[in-house]
C-alpha cells in the first residue's frame, strides 16, 4: 500500500540546536550601517543641529552627520584636511554611515597616522564645519 501523505512520513525532527546552525549561516546584510561616535563640545552639537534644520534634516544630527561624511569623502582633497587637536569629553554626536564611506574613514585614519575611527571623523568633521 502507498504512502498516505509526506507529512506523515518519520523524519529527523527539526531542533531549536538546527535553527540556530541556520540563522549563524546567514550572509551579513551588504547596506549594513556601521555607527561612528564623534566628541564634540555642546556649542558644536548645537551648531550640527542648527546646520541640520537649514539642510532640509528637521533637526536630526544623525542623518545630517551622514551626509556630511558622504560627501566628504567624495572630495578629493579630504586627505590635506588641516589636524586637528583632538579631546575626547565624553560628549558625542553619534552616525551610522554606510561600509564605504567607514571604509574611506578607515583608510584616511591610517594615512594620517592616527590611532582611531573616531579621531579621523573627528578630524573631517571639525574641517566641514570650519569650511
Amino acid at each position: 500500500m502507498g504512502k498516505l501523505s509526506p507529512m506523515f512520513e518519520k523524519t529527523k525532527l527539526f531542533t531549536l540546536e538546527d535553527h540556530n546552525k541556520s540563522a549563524s549561516q546567514r550572509k551579513p546584510r551588504n547596506d549594513k550601517k556601521k555607527q561612528i561616535k564623534i566628541p564634540v563640545t555642546d556649542e558644536q552639537k548645537l551648531h550640527i543641529g542648527r546646520l541640520s534644520l537649514l539642510n532640509g534634516h528637521k533637526g536630526e544630527i544623525d542623518s545630517y552627520l551622514a551626509s556630511v561624511f558622504s560627501q566628504a569623502i567624495e572630495r578629493p582633497y579630504i586627505q590635506y584636511s588641516k589636524p586637528i587637536e583632538y579631546k575626547d569629553n565624553s560628549n558625542y554626536a553619534s552616525t551610522k554611515v554606510v561600509k564605504d564611506v567607514f571604509d574611506e574613514i578607515t583608510r584616511l585614519k591610517v594615512e594620517w597616522g592616527l590611532r582611531s575611527i573616531r579621531q579621523a571623523a573627528h578630524r573631517i568633521l571639525i574641517n566641514e564645519l570650519m569650511g
